[in-house]
């Protein structure tokens, strides 16, 4: 559940210098230091990278100081510095497919779109993912425009001829974007569903959904708690109900983002949830984490704890229970999803949540660009998944023992 980049099944294995930056942000964003490093083949398995690429990118960072080699015991984090480590693009821009790989931004033009029903996509919480992404790029010689937020259930949308890229923040599924042969795309994400129709070839940043739920549920079992509350989402609910919005959908599928993190969640609480603390929602919303408290204060017992798959269901959740006379941290202990700034200033305190590195994200989007299409349209896809981070928080309150 670490860092990880997949490519198709006849993609050559990654250059060492491309593998060692995929380390480099690891030791920046997920393994705390004096951690242990998972076995060279383990790695080389979790990352999709060939084993020789990997033990000569551990070694090269052994020998920079930022891991150390201890003889029959393993590689441990020796140095976790974020200021101290070389910036996303810094690194060798070569891919291995020739001298004009090393390709920079330089009079390129990128265009980047939020797609969904509401500007909310790219100017609410993806807004620090573009603005260190439009920085990166615009370092690097690139113009870059960033076009208002394109309506999911558009026919189509085809960029101007004169864009060399066009990179789309948080795609609907299947949202008809139609590039031109000759421009390139990227799709940064925080969730995983960023299939775009039309059959183009984009590489993606993403995030790790099953790591994400994994540190929720280990936070919670560290804390002292065993049973736990899961309020996730469908958005293809709202059709199946009508619109309804009292509608509530115990043991629904989830979409995809929900699942992961419900499946990672399991993992770092140590068991399944049962189905009758599972409930579902048609939206990631503050109203629908409120409807939701009913339910679960009809449970007999009642979990001790909830993991919401948002940080909007999460804070709905607690306005809900303050209005039924609960309060997180002292009758219920919860946790969310995202790392929004309005999660972290709530009247009650910040919320205990799992922060999505969306920075970071934009970083790696320009670090992606750099060694991209431009040169070579047939290369195979890259999938960029960083890894998350929990954030304490007084909605989070460790048993005593």
């Amino acid at each position: 559940m670490s860092q990880s980049v997949s490519t198709s099944s006849a993609a050559p294995p990654l250059a060492y210098q491309n593998v060692k930056q995929i380390l480099i942000d690891r030791l920046r964003t997920g393994w705390p230091k004096d951690a242990r490093l998972p076995a060279v083949h383990q790695l080389a398995h979790e990352l999709g990278t060939g084993k020789t690429n990997t033990h000569r990118a551990v070694k090269e960072l052994a020998d920079e100081g930022m891991l150390i080699s201890k003889p029959g015991m393993g590689t441990y984090v020796v140095r976790k510095d974020g200021e101290s480590l070389p910036r996303p693009h810094s690194h060798p821009k070569s891919t291995g497919t020739g001298a004009d790989a090393a390709c920079e931004l330089k009079d390129k033009h990128i265009e980047v779109l939020g797609v969904g029903s509401s500007v909310g996509h790219i100017e609410g919480f993806g807004v620090a993912a573009c603005d260190a992404f439009t920085e990166a790029a615009e370092a690097l010689g690139a113009r870059v425009t960033r076009k208002p937020c394109i309506a999911d259930d558009a026919d189509s949308y085809m960029p101007d001829d004169d864009v060399d890229a066009v990179v789309v923040f948080n795609p609907h599924p299947d949202f008809p974007l139609i590039p031109s042969p000759n421009q390139v795309m990227l799709v940064i994400s925080t969730g995983l569903q960023f299939y775009i129709a039309g059959g183009a070839r984009y590489d993606v940043v993403s995030v790790d959904q099953d790591q994400g739920g994994y540190i929720a549920g280990r936070a919670i079992k560290d804390a002292g708690y065993h049973d736990a509350f899961f309020l996730g989402c469908n958005p293809d609910l709202r059709e199946s109900s009508g619109g309804r919005p009292d509608q509530l959908y115990p043991s629904a599928k989830y979409d995809l983002n929900s699942m992961r993190r419900l499946r990672g969640f399991e993992l770092g609480l140590g068991h399944a949830v049962p189905e009758a603390h599972q409930v579902t929602v048609e939206m990631y919303a503050d109203t629908c984490g409120a409807r939701i408290v009913s339910n679960y204060m009809a449970l007999n017992p009642r979990p001790e704890a909830v993991f919401a798959a948002s940080d909007e269901l999460a804070i709905g959740f607690i306005s809900g229970g303050l209005a039924m006379g609960i309060e997180p941290g002292r009758d219920y202990q919860i946790v969310g999803f995202d790392g929004q700034d309005r999660a972290r200033k709530m009247p009650e305190g910040p919320l205990a949540t799992v922060r999505v590195p969306v920075e970071q994200m934009g970083l790696q989007g320009a670090n992606l660009l750099l060694a991209s299409r431009f040169t070579d349209r047939m290369q195979p896809e890259r999938r960029l998944l960083l890894s998350c981070e929990f954030w304490e928080g007084k909605t989070l309150v460790s048993r005593e023992r």
